[in-house]
Protein backbone atom coordinates (compact mmCIF):
# COMPACT_ATOMS: atom_id res chain seq x y z
CA UNK A 1 0.00 0.00 0.00
CA UNK A 2 1.36 3.44 -0.88
CA UNK A 3 1.63 6.26 1.61
CA UNK A 4 -0.40 9.38 1.03
CA UNK A 5 -3.47 7.59 -0.23
CA UNK A 6 -6.87 7.94 1.36
CA UNK A 7 -7.43 4.21 1.66
CA UNK A 8 -7.29 2.64 5.14
CA UNK A 9 -3.99 1.49 6.62
CA UNK A 10 -3.74 -2.20 7.40
CA UNK A 11 -1.82 -2.85 10.61
CA UNK A 12 -1.13 -6.37 11.81
CA UNK A 13 -2.07 -6.95 15.43
CA UNK A 14 0.86 -8.55 17.30
CA UNK A 15 -1.09 -9.45 20.43
CA UNK A 16 -4.62 -10.54 21.18
CA UNK A 17 -5.31 -7.31 23.13
CA UNK A 18 -4.21 -4.98 20.34
CA UNK A 19 -6.99 -3.10 18.55
CA UNK A 20 -7.59 -3.87 14.88
CA UNK A 21 -6.33 -0.68 13.27
CA UNK A 22 -7.15 -1.94 9.79
CA UNK A 23 -10.64 -0.47 9.90
CA UNK A 24 -9.46 3.05 10.77
CA UNK A 25 -8.60 5.69 8.20
CA UNK A 26 -5.27 7.53 8.25
CA UNK A 27 -7.08 10.64 9.49
CA UNK A 28 -8.58 8.76 12.44
CA UNK A 29 -5.19 7.28 13.31
CA UNK A 30 -3.55 10.74 13.20
CA UNK A 31 -6.30 12.07 15.47
CA UNK A 32 -5.80 9.19 17.93
CA UNK A 33 -2.03 9.77 17.94
CA UNK A 34 -2.62 13.47 18.56
CA UNK A 35 -4.92 12.68 21.50
CA UNK A 36 -2.35 10.22 22.85
CA UNK A 37 0.34 12.92 22.67
CA UNK A 38 -1.93 15.38 24.49
CA UNK A 39 -2.57 12.86 27.26
CA UNK A 40 1.15 12.13 27.58
CA UNK A 41 1.91 15.87 27.80
CA UNK A 42 -0.74 16.37 30.47
CA UNK A 43 0.48 13.36 32.40
CA UNK A 44 4.20 14.08 32.30
CA UNK A 45 4.41 17.86 31.97
CA UNK A 46 5.48 19.82 35.01
CA UNK A 47 2.47 20.99 37.00
CA UNK A 48 2.21 24.66 37.90
CA UNK A 49 3.15 25.53 41.43
CA UNK A 50 -0.08 26.62 43.10
CA UNK A 51 1.49 29.76 44.59
CA UNK A 52 2.38 30.93 41.04
CA UNK A 53 -1.08 30.61 39.52
CA UNK A 54 -2.42 34.00 38.49
CA UNK A 55 0.94 35.72 38.93
CA UNK A 56 3.70 36.92 36.63
CA UNK A 57 7.43 37.18 37.14
CA UNK A 58 9.92 40.03 37.27
CA UNK A 59 13.58 39.19 36.81
CA UNK A 60 16.36 41.44 38.06
CA UNK A 61 20.09 40.89 37.88
CA UNK A 62 22.47 41.93 40.66
CA UNK A 63 26.09 41.14 41.39
CA UNK A 64 26.49 38.09 43.65
CA UNK A 65 28.01 40.10 46.51
CA UNK A 66 25.19 42.66 46.29
CA UNK A 67 22.53 39.96 46.56
CA UNK A 68 23.78 38.98 50.01
CA UNK A 69 23.85 42.64 51.06
CA UNK A 70 20.34 43.21 49.72
CA UNK A 71 19.00 40.16 51.59
CA UNK A 72 20.65 41.40 54.79
CA UNK A 73 19.25 44.90 54.39
CA UNK A 74 15.75 43.59 53.67
CA UNK A 75 15.89 41.28 56.69
CA UNK A 76 17.19 44.09 58.93
CA UNK A 77 14.24 46.28 57.92
CA UNK A 78 11.77 43.47 58.60
CA UNK A 79 10.81 42.70 55.00
CA UNK A 80 11.77 39.02 55.08
CA UNK A 81 14.71 36.67 55.19
CA UNK A 82 14.73 35.54 51.54
CA UNK A 83 15.37 37.62 48.45
CA UNK A 84 11.93 36.98 46.92
CA UNK A 85 10.02 37.51 50.14
CA UNK A 86 11.96 40.67 50.99
CA UNK A 87 11.64 42.27 47.56
CA UNK A 88 7.94 41.37 47.34
CA UNK A 89 7.20 42.82 50.79
CA UNK A 90 9.25 45.95 50.06
CA UNK A 91 7.37 46.52 46.81
CA UNK A 92 4.02 45.92 48.52
CA UNK A 93 4.96 48.53 51.15
CA UNK A 94 5.95 51.05 48.46
CA UNK A 95 2.70 50.46 46.57
CA UNK A 96 0.66 50.89 49.77
CA UNK A 97 2.47 54.16 50.58
CA UNK A 98 1.88 55.42 47.04
CA UNK A 99 -1.83 54.60 47.23
CA UNK A 100 -2.14 56.26 50.67
CA UNK A 101 -0.42 59.42 49.39
CA UNK A 102 -2.69 59.51 46.34
CA UNK A 103 -5.76 58.99 48.54
CA UNK A 104 -4.60 61.80 50.85
CA UNK A 105 -4.12 64.18 47.90
CA UNK A 106 -7.55 63.32 46.51
CA UNK A 107 -9.19 63.93 49.90
CA UNK A 108 -7.62 67.40 50.14
CA UNK A 109 -9.06 68.51 46.80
Amino acid sequence: MCFGTTSPIRVRADTKNSPDWGSYSQRAIRKLKHLENQLMNERYSRPKQSSRVGKTSICIFVKPEKKCQIIGALAAQGYGTTFQEGITNLLDTLIDKEQNQLRHVLEET
